[in-house]
């Protein structure tokens, strides 16, 4: 019976490490993505996790900002000027996403009075 109890002990001790290594952050995709970019020139492996964080990490709209500028890097060293159908879709939604928000800035600056800011 004593031999059972350590080895359900020692068992549920090693799950306990590997949870961490399962629920990763965003950020970690990205830094794993970057390693995978930069470091070991695995390219097709860093597109897949940057579309993961693109797919999976929306609500962080910054860090799916970043993760599709580098995918866009990556596809352009593969000499790719077009990204992929599902990757060009979420440039797409990004983009009309922006230009809609824009558009409601401009309307609450001129329903509060604030003069345009200058155009680029």
């Amino acid at each position: 019976m004593r031999t059972i109890s350590t080895i359900t002990l020692f068992v549920s001790l090693a799950l306990l490490d590997a949870v961490p290594v399962l629920a990763q952050t965003g950020h970690d995709l990205f830094q794993q993505a970057l390693v995978k970019e930069r470091a070991d020139g695995d390219l097709r492996g860093a597109i897949e996790i940057y579309e993961r964080i693109a797919r999976e990490f929306t609500p962080d709209r910054p860090l799916a900002a970043k993760a599709l500028v580098q995918l866009g890097q990556c596809y352009e060293k593969l000499g790719s000027t077009k990204p992929s159908g599902r990757t060009g879709g979420w440039c797409e939604s990004m983009r009309i996403r922006m230009i809609s928000w824009r558009k409601r800035v401009r309307g609450w600056r001129r329903w509060i009075g604030l003069p345009a800011p200058p155009r680029p």
